[in-house]
């Protein structure tokens, strides 16, 4: 299925697919050689904005429902914010759509540029996706 969205950048993408938990626990070598486990970036996250009767912004991780609580969100910039997941039924109403809302604290310091530079990605750590 496709998002439906006022962001051009967003529009057409497939909803994300999200198996397990995705980037929890790596391990990687600090500058010391100490193996130290980390969680990485590695699914998409795809704004959509209902504008300009509600000023809103999500971030859809997964195109269903999903097992995690809480993700955590990096924008472009390196801006990192933990986020309570949230579902809806999409413009089709079949498909259970899991998203984070970025205004429930006003934005935690992302910069909601609707642009092709707007790129968020989500850390899987409090449970994954199917």
């Amino acid at each position: 299925m496709k998002i439906d969205s006022s962001n051009v950048a967003t529009t057409g993408k497939n909803y994300p697919f999200v198996f397990g938990t995705p980037g929890k626990n790596i391990l990687n070598r600090d500058d010391d050689g100490n193996l130290q486990s980390t969680h990485q970036f590695c699914t998409p996250a795809y704004l959509k904005q209902e504008f300009p009767f509600t000023p809103n912004a999500w971030l859809i991780i997964a195109g269903h429902i999903i097992e995690a609580e809480y993700v955590t969100c990096i924008d472009f910039y390196g801006v990192e914010s933990v986020r309570a997941v949230e579902t809806y039924l999409d413009t089709t109403k079949n498909i259970y759509v899991s998203y984070v809302d970025l205004y429930a604290d006003g934005g935690a310091g992302f910069d909601l540029s609707i642009g092709q530079d707007a790129k968020y990605f989500v850390a899987w750590h409090q449970g994954g996706g199917l």
